[in-house]
């Protein structure tokens, strides 16, 4: 009879605790999921890299886009940027986008022939100024994404690293410059209560 008492209480104080432990493995993500996020910049790092990805982006914006295309007055240098929906941030980078006439079918099958012979001649241009080309190439679409032509271009090396990812749909061009080894001017935390 004693035996069965303290396998009973044994029992009972498992329960106990395989139940506690799954209401906190259950507490500790859902509230980790609602817990209010907060946005820190470090305002003299986010300058001090805008101010070094300046001349890059005048360099890329001189050159002249494809044919039928105008640089957008939107290119230029920005700042850091968190995006509310999926709570991440973007580091300071610069945008530039050549904008031409909207295409349907390239819109619907990716970039034509023209458009994909506009996109190499753009990215010969960009690697006579002394980018080097690290990949380039058209990716096939899916059901989020149109098809579209893609190249990574770089400058430097080390810590002076610069990075430009270049993509076309087929008719706006759009160039994002980015120091991959800057130190990080903004960041996302979890505020906890």
């Amino acid at each position: 009879m004693e035996f069965r008492a303290r396998t009973i209480v044994l029992i009972s104080i498992g329960s106990v605790l395989v139940f506690v432990a799954l209401a906190v493995g259950i507490a500790v993500p859902i509230s980790w999921a609602i817990a209010p996020r907060v946005f820190t910049v470090d305002t003299a790092v986010e300058q001090q890299v805008m101010q070094d990805l300046e001349p890059w982006a005048d360099e890329v914006m001189a050159i002249e886009g494809p044919p039928g295309t105008t640089l957008s007055p939107e290119a230029g240098v920005g700042g850091c940027l968190f995006d509310d929906s999926s709570e991440t941030v973007d580091q300071p980078n610069a945008g530039i986008y050549w904008d031409g006439p909207y295409d349907p079918v390239a819109a619907k099958h990716g970039p034509g022939k023209v458009a994909r012979s506009e996109f190499a001649f753009l990215v010969d241009r960009i690697e006579a100024l002394g980018w080097r080309v690290e990949s380039e190439g058209f990716v096939e679409g899916d059901a989020y994404m149109p098809s579209r032509m893609e190249a990574v271009l770089l400058r430097g090396s080390g810590d002076d690293l610069v990075r430009l990812d270049l993509t076309s749909e087929g008719w706006v061009y759009d160039a994002v410059l980015t120091l991959p080894h800057a130190p990080k001017a903004c960041r996302v935390d979890v505020d906890w209560p």
